[in-house]
């Protein structure tokens, strides 16, 4: 288990139980709608939060005989289900009652106490939405991208459904704490339900995208071009390597990559390394007779076929090396 993944996902978890407990009490003191969405989406973000920490321990099973590529990817099944949490609870329960109060709009009591209560949101959303970027930019770094492009591709999506979530959040507690000044300041609360509409919204796009992430990487997606592009070239550049056909390369998990390929082998590179470790004795010996002639095609041809064994074996450990990362290797023959 990635240690930035564990420490996004447990920072998340606590700061949003603390937020749960403050906002539910905030919204039983003043009615807000904003509030109460708030309550709602620091609950369903510790909710969510709690999934990512199970597919944390999900993901780390080793292989078995149901499952022989292990449980890499149920990182991403429990991630799919926190994003469509998010979208069940988090956007249709806050939408639903923004749209409610700005029918029948209810005043707002206590809305200083509310705010605090948010702005206290923002610095410990914050902190945790901090943890989690710092996490995604170092990843970001080692792989040569940029942060923009590290939040479209990293393998590692409970670290980046964090910096979603928290990211909501921090945004959110903003677009409550402009809502609630906007009702104080005009005595007129569809300001707050407002609030309460456009949070759902940011919720629901937040968990779109998470959804839609977990749900490629569940069906398989590539890994980026630049690996992909590595592992053909250690292939292409073996001398015993004539052709390589039907390259496939998936990612199990975040550090988990599946390579599969068909190569076509060079003979005559097999052949020249025999050649080249037979004596000259050997092979005239093996013309003096039939059964001579017969023992020696038969060495040949067991050495062809260890030789290309061997062939195999140091393109594993050579594609390995290139990218470590790399759990399974499939080459076949062609």
């Amino acid at each position: 288990m990635p240690m930035s993944s564990r420490r996004a996902v447990f920072t998340a978890l606590s700061a949003n139980l603390v937020l749960t407990l403050a906002k539910v009490g905030a919204w039983l003191g003043t009615g807000s709608a904003s509030m109460l969405s708030e309550a709602v989406h620091s609950a369903a973000d510790t909710a969510n939060q709690g999934l990512l920490a199970v597919g944390l321990f999900q993901a780390e099973h080793g292989a078995d005989a149901d499952h022989p590529y292990g449980y890499a990817r149920d990182r991403f099944v429990w991630a799919l289900i926190s994003a469509v949490g998010i979208v069940f609870v988090g956007c249709g329960v806050t939408v639903t009652h923004g749209v409610r109060r700005f029918l029948e709009p209810e005043p707002v009591e206590l809305p200083l106490l509310a705010m605090a209560i948010l702005g206290l949101s923002v610095v410990l959303e914050g902190l945790s939405l901090g943890t989690a970027l710092r996490g995604v930019a170092q990843r970001a770094r080692e792989r040569g991208v940029s942060l923009t492009q590290a939040l479209r591709s990293d393998p590692d999506t409970l670290s980046v459904a964090v910096v979603m979530e928290d990211g909501a959040a921090v945004v959110g507690a903003l677009l409550a704490l402009v809502a609630l000044g906007a009702t104080w300041a005009t005595g007129d609360p569809r300001y707050d339900a407002l609030g309460s509409i456009a949070i759902g919204l940011l919720l629901g796009a937040s968990a779109g995208f998470l959804a839609h992430r977990n749900r490629q990487y569940l069906l398989g997606r590539s890994p980026p071009a630049q690996m992909r592009a590595r592992l053909l070239a250690v292939l292409e550049q073996a001398p015993v390597v004539e052709e390589v056909k039907d390259v496939k390369v998936t990612m199990l998990g975040h550090d988990a990559v599946r390579f599969k390929a068909e190569v076509a082998f060079d003979g005559r590179e097999l052949a020249k390394a025999f050649l080249a470790a037979t004596p000259v004795n050997e092979l005239r010996a093996s013309l003096s007779s039939d059964e001579a002639l017969e023992r020696f095609l038969i060495g040949y041809a067991q050495h062809i076929v260890d030789a290309l064994g061997d062939a195999v074996d140091e393109l594993e450990a050579d594609l390995t090396d290139e990218v470590p990362e790399l759990r399974h290797v499939d080459i076949e023959t062609d």
